[in-house]
């Protein structure tokens, strides 16, 4: 997969250039953002965990929210239901001001590889610091969000 990623790199280059040039700002990353890391309480919404966090482009925390519901509905790898359809609209809605409906789209398309190439790389690291049996329990990690990667990948045709 290592062999297959670098063949990638030209191509990732590009996107990550065709990502920017939609013009969408970058912003502050939760980098785990899912249901376990909210708190709703008392109509008052605390986001916590924020030890992932960075500057970045806005739809990379999209991944791991999306893979969260995936997760917490047994979905298959992948699977994009209706009801994420919606709550992506609901998301990109926010930024209509810097580009159409369709470049959000794209933008969203093209964010993909990108968050899961951050993903792997930020779990590599992780990983790296951890020792046994941690270390253990966690190793399919990176080679799992790696494929994830390549997958994200070959769904972009354009590029």
């Amino acid at each position: 997969e290592y062999r297959l990623c670098q063949e990638h790199k030209s191509r990732f280059s590009n996107i990550c250039a065709e990502l920017v040039s939609i013009g969408i700002p970058e912003t502050i990353n939760h980098g785990d953002f899912h249901d376990g890391n909210v708190l709703v309480k008392n109509g008052h919404i605390t986001f916590f965990d924020w030890g992932d966090a960075d500057i970045t482009h806005p739809f990379i925390s999209l991944r791991t929210f999306f893979v969260s519901i995936e997760m917490s509905l047994e979905l298959d790898d992948y699977e994009f239901t209706p009801e994420m359809e919606v709550l992506l609209d609901i998301y990109l809605n926010s930024f209509k001001e810097f580009a159409s409906k369709k470049e959000l789209r794209k933008a969203f398309a093209l964010s993909k590889p990108v968050a899961s190439l951050i993903t792997t790389l930020k779990w590599r690291e992780s990983i790296a610091r951890m020792t046994e049996p941690m270390r253990a329990e966690h190793d399919w990690i990176v080679p799992e969000v790696l494929r994830e990667f390549l997958y994200r990948m070959n769904e972009i045709k354009e590029i």
